[in-house]
């Protein structure tokens, strides 16, 4: 079953959907965030680790929402304190099935291709 997904996930189109949380950000808001999508950047949209990380999944051709941090009601800066707060780095975080999987790994190509497909993989 695994490989049927590996072929899938390799012959389909990446697709971006951006997402918001409205007002302040709370877990609550942002595990729903995490509920509803596989695959979840959270970055400013002016962002060199954003825009790589981006390509890199759209080398792999997986689909992910991105929420970009600084089109936020909420200030940037309280996005960027909410994430590193929670997450441990504030200005990319790249989740997976709902768990932090990348920071800046896949922006500076330090992440093999097999390696994003098999973390995705693996928690599906």
């Amino acid at each position: 079953m695994k490989f049927l997904a590996l072929i899938f996930v390799v012959y389909t189109a990446a697709k971006e959907t951006l997402v918001n949380i409205e007002g302040v950000p709370t877990l609550k808001k942002w595990n729903k965030i995490l509920e509803e999508h596989d695959v979840v950047v959270a970055g400013y949209s002016y962002c060199f680790f954003a825009k790589k990380s981006i390509a890199k999944l759209n080398d792999v051709k997986l689909d992910y929402a991105w929420l970009q941090m600084d089109k936020q009601k909420a200030s940037s800066g309280k996005m960027y304190n909410f994430m590193k707060d929670n997450y441990g780095h504030g200005k990319i975080n790249v989740f997976m099935n709902g768990e932090a999987a990348f920071t800046t790994e896949l922006a500076l190509n330090k992440v093999e291709n097999d390696e994003i497909i098999a973390k995705y993989i693996s928690g599906n």
